[in-house]
């Protein structure tokens, strides 16, 4: 599954374009800045419009590719983005730590994603939100 991510991230152009996922981005539109997270992100598109509008931004995706292309959007920007090379299984983070946590279109396995889930809420403030956007079949 790695080695499918990298391939198709190491391409010269942006897998899913630059722009940031509509749903995401209308819906943290309405929410005020502070700490997000972006599981699974892939090249960066949905990270780098949330640290264009004010957002601590930490993000990891499994693909070595992705992350230089995260680098290079981030550096065209001028913004920051906190991205780590880790799975989902291999990501931690401290309790209560996001004010939002963006899921859009991470691809797991049924039993994978009900565990992430669970995990996930964990890493959530008290009043942190999740946005989601998915479409898989079970």
């Amino acid at each position: 599954m790695i080695d499918f991510w990298d391939n198709r991230y190491s391409q010269p152009t942006f897998a899913y374009g630059t722009k940031p996922n509509e749903f995401f981005k209308e819906y943290i539109d309405t929410l005020k800045p502070g700490r997000l997270l972006l599981p699974a992100e892939g090249e960066g598109r949905n990270a780098v419009y949330a640290a264009q509008h004010g957002r601590t931004v930490d993000a990891f995706d499994f693909s070595q590719s992705a992350r230089e292309k995260v680098g290079q959007l981030a550096n065209q920007a001028g913004v920051f983005i906190q991205y780590t090379t880790t799975t989902i299984q291999g990501f931690t983070a401290p309790a209560s730590e996001y004010d939002l946590i963006g899921l859009i279109y991470v691809h797991m396995l049924p039993d994978e994603r009900r565990a992430f889930h669970q995990r996930l809420i964990s890493f959530l403030k008290p009043s942190g939100y999740v946005v989601l956007e998915a479409f898989h079949k079970e």
